[in-house]
């Protein structure tokens, strides 16, 4: 089945109508869907709705203090913003699916066609000259004791390296190895259905499918289930198909330790977060930014700029 859907754009995303950033989803559990994402520098970071990879009840206890709060993820999911376009299409079928993608992305939202054609590209795995994308993380320290993650994809690692560390040098970072204050799991939220399943019933289910480690209900009613990263694909079909379940995000992701978090307690920490996140959009190449970060001391809007821009 193929489809699209497309979205208009709230005043609050045209605050910088002219220069746009480019994210793109990747499929799951190999059925080559799609996520096109065409915004502005305004934070957006539901990039990756499906994930390539993919247990919480066996060893929960081991590093339950990482995994974000249900709060967290569904004040995300919740708060996510309307886009110029947002497009699903099979990429199996790309001939003439591909143009109604496209004309219809030039109509609603006026992009240049050479972005929107580099932005599809990327979504199937290379670059616009056709070359293969490589995943590399980029490992940061930012002032005073902060340690992030950056995904990327990338079809030069050297230039994108250059690049990045450019973006963190000028904002007071370095680089460095922060990847064990995170730990890797899979991650998959679904939305909830009238008449549809209970936590139980999922629950259920759930203790079948050896890698599954855990499932929540969210504020909203909807559903979110963590897993070990190499089960995260197998889970989240076998979940979506049983209860027939719309899948909100699937991902593999760097939950922060518990024991790691640092408070944002001052704007001099939210200024500089936000410098720095501004840099990294600039660049199509980054998928995903995580932080062993929490709200300290600092207002709700304060947080909301450094929240909002996390994947985690």
């Amino acid at each position: 089945m193929i489809g699209w859907r497309a979205s208009g754009v709230s005043p609050a995303h045209r605050r910088i109508p002219v220069e746009l950033n480019f994210k793109i989803g990747i499929p799951l559990c190999r059925s080559k869907v799609v996520q096109l994402i065409v915004h502005d520098r305004q934070p957006l970071r539901r990039k990756q709705l499906f994930g390539p990879e993919s247990s919480f009840l066996g060893q929960y206890a081991s590093w339950a203090g990482s995994a974000p709060s249900p709060k967290g993820v569904q004040r995300k999911l919740d708060n996510l913003p309307t886009m110029p376009t947002l497009l699903h299409h099979d990429v199996g079928a790309m001939g003439r699916t591909q143009q109604v993608v496209q004309d219809e992305t030039y109509q609603g939202a006026s992009i240049p066609k050479h972005l929107i054609e580099a932005a599809v590209a990327r979504g199937q795995g290379r670059s616009a000259t056709g070359a293969q994308l490589e995943s590399m993380s980029l490992e940061v320290l930012m002032p005073p004791d902060i340690a992030m993650v950056i995904d990327a994809e990338t079809d030069n690692k050297t230039r994108t390296l250059h690049d990045l560390r450019l973006v963190v040098k000028k904002c007071g970072g370095i680089v460095g190895s922060t990847t064990f204050y995170f730990t890797r799991c899979g991650r998959a939220v679904f939305k909830a259905k009238e008449g549809g399943p209970s936590l139980s019933d999922i629950l259920d289910e759930a203790i079948e499918h050896e890698g599954l480690e855990d499932v929540e209900e969210l504020s909203e009613g909807d559903f979110l289930a963590w897993t070990q990263p190499t089960a995260l694909s197998a889970i989240t079909e076998a979940l979506s198909k049983k209860f027939e379940l719309e899948v909100l995000d699937s991902d593999i992701v760097w939950a922060p330790n518990e024991e790691t978090k640092v408070n944002v307690d001052t704007a001099v920490q939210v200024e500089s977060l936000d410098l720095l996140f501004n840099g990294l959009k600039e660049y199509p190449e980054v998928k995903a930014i995580y932080a062993n970060v929490r709200r300290g001391s600092v207002g709700e809007d304060e947080w909301d700029r450094v929240e909002r821009n996390l994947d985690v």
